[in-house]
């Protein structure tokens, strides 16, 4: 009866992520086409403007922390309360660390206002940034917890890849973060004054936020697989930090509005410098377990 119970359970989750695949595909498709405009405010509060952006961002972290909630009853590690103190941490420290990066590579346009730094409703977030911010908040609480820190992070790397599988929309609602001209199938509308600098002739352009969230969303499934049967602590958290790694160098190849130094972008820089030390990493606790 138990083993029935799980393989229903199973059943019911594939057809739950095929129903909402096929409700995402109709969503995504009129815009697309250009039969409809996407719109970056979804109402408004009194004479406050609510934005999509923010509103994708909410769903994303309380998504997140609810994976991590489940998760944590696999294997206790951490009590509730703590756990709760600890995604404060992480939360905290990844939207700092995020917004900060940001900034910092798109200097000169934030050079002249510094108010506009804290206009985060508009976009501009660094996912390198916040991993970066995210692992310097983790340390500062496993240091004061006295925790393991690769547990903790163990935990949480499931979570912030949902997050990112879903924050990837926001960047649909602010028409950014697209890819160069294409004519393919899935092509993307980009409405005019949106369009970059050299390619405000073009009408449809690769819709790399959807290459990315399709890409977390299988590297999700792997996270959460390696979790349950990891062979040593630390391993699902740098199996993230390989495959997205991996998948964000990739997707920046289609990218048209990312910095570049050199021949190269700077999140792939960032990727390159990311998955060499995951690997050493990854090697290393393989040998010590």
């Amino acid at each position: 009866m138990v083993g029935y119970t799980k393989v229903m359970k199973r059943i019911l989750g594939v057809l739950g992520i095929l129903i909402l695949a096929v409700g995402l595909c109709f969503f995504l498709v009129p815009y697309f086409s250009g039969a409809l405009e996407v719109e970056r405010i979804a109402f408004f509060v009194g004479s406050w403007p609510v934005y999509w952006y923010g509103i994708v961002m909410g769903l994303a972290m309380v998504a997140g922390l609810t994976l991590i909630l489940k998760l944590s009853d696999i294997k206790n590690i951490i009590s509730a309360e703590n756990l709760w103190e600890l995604m404060l941490y992480i939360l905290i420290g990844g939207i700092i660390g995020a917004r900060l990066l940001f900034v910092v590579l798109k200097w000169s346009e934030y050079a002249g206002s510094l108010t506009a730094i804290f206009n985060i409703h508009e976009g501009g977030m660094s996912i390198h940034g916040a991993v970066l911010g995210g692992l310097m908040a983790l340390l500062l609480y496993a240091r004061r917890r006295r925790g393991y820190f690769w547990q903790y992070a163990d935990l949480l790397v499931p979570g912030l890849g949902l997050g990112q599988a879903i924050g990837r929309f926001g960047n649909f609602f602010n028409q950014e973060a697209f890819g160069g001209p294409t004519n393919l199938p899935w092509k993307m509308f980009v409405a005019p004054v949106a369009r970059p600098v050299g390619f405000e002739g073009e009408v449809f352009f690769h819709p790399t936020f959807l290459y990315e969230s399709i890409g977390l969303a299988l590297i999700l499934t792997l996270l959460i697989f390696v979790y349950q049967k990891s062979r040593f602590v630390g391993q699902t958290a740098l199996i993230y930090l390989i495959s997205y790694s991996v998948l964000r160098f990739v997707v920046e190849y289609f990218r048209v509005d990312a910095d570049k130094w050199g021949w190269l972008t700077v999140a792939q820089w960032a990727s390159i410098g990311i998955l060499l030390v995951a690997l050493w990493l990854y090697q290393a606790r393989l040998k010590r377990s």
